[in-house]
Parts: C-alpha cells; sequence; structure tokens
C-alpha cells in the first residue's frame, strides 16, 4: 500500500510479470464495504496501459494472513492496447496484515 483513498480504501503499486506486455508497473485504488474489495487497476506497460475493473473478497485467515480471490474485467487501454477487452480471475495472498500482496492472474485479453 503506498497510500489512503477516502473514504474505506487504498492506493497500492507493484510490479506485473507476464504475457502480453512482460515486466510492467501496476497502480490499483480500492475501496472496501465490510469483506469485499471493488477498484479500478491501470497496468503501465512499455506498448500502452490497460485499465480494468477488479472486485475481490477480503477472507482473513485465523494466523492473520489474508487470501483475496477476485475477478477483473478490461475495459480499455492506450497505444496498443487501445480498445482492449478482456477478464478473468486472480487468487492472491497476503503474508502479514499490510504486507506483499502476491496475485496470481488467469484471463484472457484482446486488442
Amino acid at each position: 500500500m503506498i497510500d489512503d483513498n477516502p473514504p474505506s480504501g487504498s492506493v497500492y503499486a507493484g510490479e506485473v510479470k507476464g504475457k502480453p506486455f512482460g515486466t510492467a508497473a501496476t497502480v490499483l485504488r480500492n475501496q472496501v464495504v465490510g469483506t469485499t474489495s471493488t477498484g479500478k487497476a491501470v497496468i503501465y506497460a512499455k506498448r500502452g496501459t490497460i485499465r480494468a475493473n477488479v472486485i475481490n473478497e477480503i477472507q482473513v485467515q485465523p494466523d492473520g494472513t489474508a487470501k483475496l480471490p477476485g475477478t477483473f474485467k478490461i475495459t480499455g487501454g492506450t497505444r496498443l492496447y487501445k480498445g482492449a477487452t478482456g477478464k478473468g480471475r486472480f487468487d492472491a495472498s497476503s503474508a502479514m496484515p499490510g504486507g506483499v500482496i502476491v496475485v496470481h492472474v488467469t484471463g484472457k485479453i484482446r486488442y
């Protein structure tokens, strides 16, 4: 987490690795209501950006870690990814409150 996103969310930044963009940066801004997080993500790749809406559940485990399963829908992009569409699922986990979040994504993108 790099900042707050009032009224009930956060801003996250990270690194993305995989096809079709290789290594890229990402920023996610979310809002949390109960155990549901909804937000918007942008991937900043070498050949353009990809925008997506994200929704996931926050499942706090007895040991303080969290599982964060969810889905995403690609809503557009810029440059090479202009007009991008797609969707998919992800499984995320955090080893400790406020710690690094690791996300494994499966889905399809068309551009």
